[in-house]
């Protein structure tokens, strides 16, 4: 029975060993995911608006441009957001029916660079999609 015992401890301390010092083996090989699921960068606003077939003229309404766009440009075109189609009930989650007015829409809207989210400034990140 000794003899038994001894054996039993014997091949248990050879797979506790073989346990903690034997190299795994490697499993197979994941391929990194293919080029096309890559990110675009988002376009700013006004190659958006170039895409759309609006010319820096259609908006800055000057050659060579030199000023920013006038609001009253911007709802010329995106009348939904006029100040005049704003309910009487504000919208925390409408940051144009909201309980601020911005006077110009280059006051969130940038067209050559990154637009800004003008709510964080006193909310945080509320994850708004400024174009």
């Amino acid at each position: 029975m000794k003899n038994i015992c001894v054996l039993f401890a014997f091949f248990v301390v050879i797979i506790l060993y073989c346990m903690t010092s034997c190299t795994p083996v490697a499993g197979p090989v994941i391929e990194p995911p293919a080029a096309e699921t890559a990110v675009e960068k988002p376009l700013f606003m006004g190659e958006k608006h170039n895409a759309a077939n609006v010319e820096c003229g259609g908006c800055h309404q000057e050659d060579p441009p030199a000023k920013g766009v006038a609001t009253d440009v911007c709802i010329g075109c995106h009348e939904e957001y006029s100040p005049s189609n704003r309910s009487e009930a504000t919208d925390l989650m409408d940051p144009h029916n909201s309980h601020m007015t911005y006077p110009d829409c280059d006051a969130c809207h940038n067209a050559h660079k990154a637009s800004r989210e003008q709510c964080a400034s006193c909310h945080g990140d509320l994850g708004f999609n400024i174009p």
